[in-house]
C-alpha cells in the first residue's frame, strides 16, 4: 500500500472502539478496570468467596434489578445558536460544538440501562462500607489537614485538636 493511500483511511479513535465494542468484549473492561486500580491492587486480583456470592445475589434480589456492564463514551455537544429573547423567555447565548468526552465509562446497570447504588446485605458489609466513605473523605480531607499542620508548625501553634485530626487521619488509612 502506498503512503497516499494509507492516508485516505480514516483513522480509528480507539475510545469509540472500545465503547462500541460488542457485550463479550466486557473481558477486556474488566481487564481494563484492574489496569485503572492498579495502584491500589498491585496484584491484580479479586478474591471471591461464597458469602460474596450471597451477597450480591441478595442485593440484586432486594433491589429487584438484573444487573449488566455498560461501556459507553459520553457524547459531546452539537453547537448552538443564539437565541434572542421572546416574549417570557430569556435569551440563550449560542455555544460552539463540544466533541465526545475523552474517556469511556464501565458502569453496572439495572435492566433499563440505570445505575443503582447497592445495598449491604449484613452488618460487616455495612461496617466495611462506612470504612470506605470514611477513609475516602480522610483521603479528601489530607491534603488541607498537611497545610494546616506545616502552618502550625511554622507558628509554633500547634493545637491539639489538630494533632487529634491527624491522629484519626492516619488510623482510618491504616484500616
Amino acid at each position: 500500500m502506498t503512503k497516499a493511500k494509507a492516508k485516505a483511511l480514516p483513522e480509528v479513535d480507539t475510545l469509540n472502539e472500545f465503547a462500541g465494542a460488542e457485550r463479550g468484549f466486557t473481558e477486556r473492561a474488566i481487564m481494563l478496570m484492574f489496569w485503572k486500580a492498579r495502584h491500589a491492587n498491585p496484584e491484580f486480583t479479586i478474591t471471591v468467596d461464597r458469602a460474596d456470592l450471597k451477597g450480591f445475589a441478595d442485593c440484586i434480589k432486594y433491589l429487584d434489578v438484573i444487573p449488566t456492564i455498560r461501556v459507553y463514551r459520553p457524547q459531546g455537544l452539537p453547537a448552538q445558536q443564539a437565541i434572542e429573547a421572546h416574549g417570557n423567555r430569556r435569551a440563550a447565548p449560542g455555544r460552539a460544538a463540544q466533541p465526545p468526552k475523552d474517556y469511556v465509562v464501565i458502569q453496572m446497570v439495572d435492566q433499563d440501562g440505570n445505575a443503582f447504588v447497592p445495598i449491604e446485605n449484613n452488618e460487616d458489609d455495612l461496617q466495611r462500607g462506612k470504612d470506605g466513605a470514611a477513609a475516602r473523605r480522610t483521603r479528601e480531607t489530607a491534603p488541607q489537614l498537611a497545610a494546616q499542620l506545616e502552618a502550625d508548625i511554622r507558628a509554633n501553634t500547634i493545637s491539639n485538636a489538630t494533632i487529634q485530626e491527624a491522629i484519626e487521619a492516619l488510623r482510618v488509612l491504616a484500616q
